[in-house]
């Protein structure tokens, strides 16, 4: 799927101080985003928020713990003007996750993550499975999310490069990224690879090396048909011609 925006930020004007460097950080990394001060007069706020967040492969919600005490009940609807987009954001991302149709990554910048008050008003937030990132100041926040941005990146240019490959005959090619991008993935994306490589070698006729692969895809289907039809392969020879006299063969 094509994004307009790499990331939709959402934060409270309280934050105004941490978000500009954070947004800093995402420009020297040309991370293009979306925010809601970005919504011109007389469009429809919730409409465009929706379609802002839908339009972006990342959510991101970032907030300094101080914010977190002060202000999380406003996060569920007591009315504070500075909060109450943010609550929307927060909702619409988290029906969005649900359909795979966003990543959502919260960002808390503070001294005392550990402290379970901060810990629990944040899982009141999000998904108990949503991985919250952390640090002591902006800057190590922003290393850590810049580094999981810059390798989805990645692994989106050697998905399309194995595809392309692949498309196009270059087996060896294609199962050669296929194997790299095996490293920067998980579960059935990892298997999916393997699986595509696999393909790749039998393609190729590197019958053995697509076989261990086939295996570590658990695609016991295809490694039925490979061996059946490696079998064949060597049970059928080409027909022998001895020559005697000249012109004669037996």
């Amino acid at each position: 799927m094509n994004y307009k925006y790499d990331v939709f930020l959402s934060y409270s004007s309280y934050d105004n101080n941490i978000v500009s460097l954070f947004k800093n950080e995402l420009d020297k990394n040309d991370i293009s985003y979306y925010t809601a001060d970005k919504i011109e007069v007389g469009y429809d706020f919730k409409q465009s928020i929706e379609q802002a967040i839908i339009s972006s492969e990342f959510f991101i919600f970032i907030c300094s713990s101080e914010f977190l005490r002060q202000h999380h009940s406003n996060l569920f609807g007591v009315g504070d003007a500075n909060v109450s987009h943010v609550e929307t954001e927060i909702q619409y991302a988290s029906k969005c996750a649900l359909y795979n149709a966003v990543k959502i990554i919260p960002i808390v910048v503070t001294r005392r993550f550990g402290d379970e008050k901060i810990t629990s008003l944040i899982c009141d937030l999000f998904d108990e499975n949503t991985k919250t990132i952390s640090g002591d100041n902006i800057q190590d926040v922003s290393t850590k999310v810049i580094d999981i941005l810059n390798k989805n990146q990645k692994k989106k240019d050697l998905l399309s490069e194995a595809e392309q490959a692949r498309v196009y005959g270059a087996y060896e090619q294609a199962y050669n990224k296929y194997l790299i991008l095996s490293d920067f993935v998980e579960g059935q994306a990892k298997l999916i690879c393997y699986d595509r490589a696999a393909d790749c070698c039998e393609k190729a006729g590197k019958w053995e090396e697509a076989k261990k692969l086939y295996h570590l895809s658990n695609n016991e289907q295809a490694l039925k048909r490979l061996e059946n039809n490696t079998k064949s392969k060597e049970t059928i020879k080409p027909k022998e011609t001895f020559t005697g006299a000249i012109g004669e063969s037996t």
